[in-house]
């Protein structure tokens, strides 16, 4: 055997050489047998820890949901900046030299602080956008007529229902909804102070007439219910914390409840009914509805109850496509606003992606709030047409996005109820008037008409002021005309222009009432002309209408 074969020999059985590793490779070799070695020697106390974590995040699941939400429905916010930073890491360990490494770094900074300044707006951009495309909507060539109006504004209500109150007792935000075939206005009658709050229910309710120009709020208007829990009451009675505790995984990563509000079911009892909010898609999640959790009273309260209402909450979870299967429960106002609300904000990409790009505005619309309601849109309305089942529905007037332009640009209905439709989208209706060359005027330009039209009224200084315009159409002389229904309503409280600047939720100690019977005034929408109307009388309107425009109206239309 030669040489070289001895020596290829004795190579080919010699162990190989160690392979060398950075610095990295041991720091996480070192921590890992750092950490068995921990674990080992304290096995116990770990699991014992790990077990009472669990417990305290079974308890507290409630309380850290809307965390949980927060990061479910920003997720990207959260992965994007991390993915940036790793990257950032590795691309700074693989450069050599100063001057790259500065470029990297200057570059970091300024994705991040572009990520901070503008990472929010553009997350919501895309959201509107997925939003917008998803929908179905139903164009209609005209709007269906209204019926069932309401009166009195809804914080007018709710103020009057606050007179109506004991030192402990406060009224939550009422609800237009439909009781039977009547519209009424309810409320829960709820404590007030800690300790009632902490250990008591709700156990009565406001139910008036919301199509009546005088709502009493007397005995007769109050219904006594057993309640355990209520919008407005603490720790494991309040409704959302007993709806989130009867999630499972699933929904309690993607439902959150939103709006609380009580009907009559379809045995006649009162039920307690929380729109349930679903977010939908993964990196840009939009809002839509999630159906409902119905809470029934219970008259006989236990320990055992209580403590299955603590651990495990209450109600009965129906989702949306089951609503229908509900009649009660069909054509109510019972849809979260909050979701209603992304779809009207979502017609901004009416005109494609890049219609409400900044310094273009193709298409591009805004819902109007405005300064001095309580209440901002959308209105829910009862419309009936041939083509639009009669129902409550929630009623948006789209107004471009220039807000000097006061003019109606789009008309969206929502499907109050959040039945979905036969292809398990939300029921949109729109009517776009820019398109059919309507010139209609928006919300926002009713108050300065009316209080144009009555200068002798001291307005703003007396705290009188027109409030919550909402839409009163109607076929009139074989026509299809459009108002706007205002409440001349006064402000209780200061309301100067410092306290109007203030975000609408910082201002709980603003409210407004419209009186016994208050003043109404329809607002041409066509011809910009208020007319006062009385308020006692409704089914006179289109005769004081006719008798006060006809012949503007006949002069213009020949």
């Amino acid at each position: 055997m030669s040489t070289e074969e001895k020596h290829a020999i004795i190579n080919s059985e010699s162990p190989p050489l160690k392979e060398e590793h950075g610095k990295i490779y041991w720091f996480f070799t070192h921590l890992r047998h750092r950490a068995r070695a921990y674990i080992k020697a304290h096995i116990k106390a770990l699991i014992l820890s790990a077990l009472a974590t669990l417990i305290i995040l079974f308890v507290l699941r409630a309380a850290i949901q809307p965390y949980v939400i927060a990061v479910r429905t920003h997720v990207i916010m959260f992965l994007v900046p991390i993915g940036v930073t790793f990257l950032f890491f590795w691309l700074l360990k693989q450069s050599q030299g100063l001057i790259k490494k500065s470029v990297l770094t200057v570059l970091y900074i300024a994705l991040a602080m572009t990520t901070l300044r503008w990472g929010e707006a553009v997350h919501t951009y895309i959201s509107l956008y997925a939003r917008y495309r998803s929908l179905d909507i139903i164009e209609m060539a005209h709007l269906p007529t209204t019926e069932n109006e309401r009166i009195h504004p809804l914080n007018s209500i709710h103020s009057l229902a606050y007179m109506a109150m004991s030192e402990t007792e406060a009224p939550s935000l009422p609800y237009f909804v439909r009781i039977g075939n009547e519209h009424r206005w309810v409320a829960a009658i709820e404590p007030v102070y800690f300790l009632p709050r902490l250990t008591n229910g709700v156990k009565g309710l406001f139910n008036v007439s919301a199509t009546g120009p005088y709502p009493s709020f007397s005995q007769e208007d109050r219904v006594h219910v057993h309640f355990d829990t209520g919008d407005n009451l603490l720790l494991g009675r309040n409704s959302g914390t007993a709806t989130i505790k009867t999630f499972g995984i699933w929904r309690y990563l993607n439902y959150e409840p939103k709006d609380v509000t009580y009907l009559k079911d379809d045995s006649g009892q009162w039920v307690q009914v929380i729109s349930l909010v679903r977010w939908k898609g993964f990196l840009f999640p939009q809002p839509e509805s999630g159906g409902l959790q119905i809470i029934r009273q219970n008259k006989k309260s236990t320990i055992f109850t209580d403590l299955k209402r603590t651990f495990f909450g209450s109600g009965e979870w129906i989702p949306p496509n089951k609503i229908s299967s509900h009649p009660y429960l069909v054509g109510q106002n019972i849809l979260a606003q909050q979701v209603s609300r992304y779809i009207a904000e979502s017609f901004r990409f009416q005109e494609g992606f890049f219609g409400p790009m900044p310094g273009f505005h193709k298409g591009d619309t805004r819902i109007p709030d405005l300064p001095h309601d309580m209440n901002n849109p959308p209105f829910t309305t009862y419309f009936i047409d041939e083509g639009v089942p009669g129902s409550l529905y929630h009623y948006f007037a789209l107004e471009p996005f220039d807000p000097d332009k006061q003019g109606l640009s789009v008309s969206v209905l929502v499907s109050s109820d959040g039945i979905p439709n036969s292809r398990g989208k939300p029921k949109v209706y729109a009517n776009r008037h820019h398109q059919k060359g309507e010139s209609l005027i928006g919300a926002s330009a009713i108050e300065a008409i009316i209080r144009d039209k009555r200068k002798e009224y001291t307005w703003g200084k007396s705290n009188t002021l027109p409030v919550e315009h909402r839409p009163w159409i109607r076929l009139i002389n074989g026509k299809l005309r459009f108002f706007w229904l205002t409440t001349i309503v006064t402000f209780k409280g200061e309301h100067d222009q410092q306290e109007q600047k203030q975000p609408k939720r910082d201002r709980k100690d603003v409210r407004y009432i419209a009186g016994s019977v208050p003043e109404i005034v329809l607002t041409d929408g066509k011809y910009r002309t208020p007319v006062w109307v009385d308020p006692l009388t409704p089914h006179t309107w289109s005769e004081q209408l006719i008798k006060e425009l006809g012949p503007m109206w006949k002069a213009n239309e020949r």
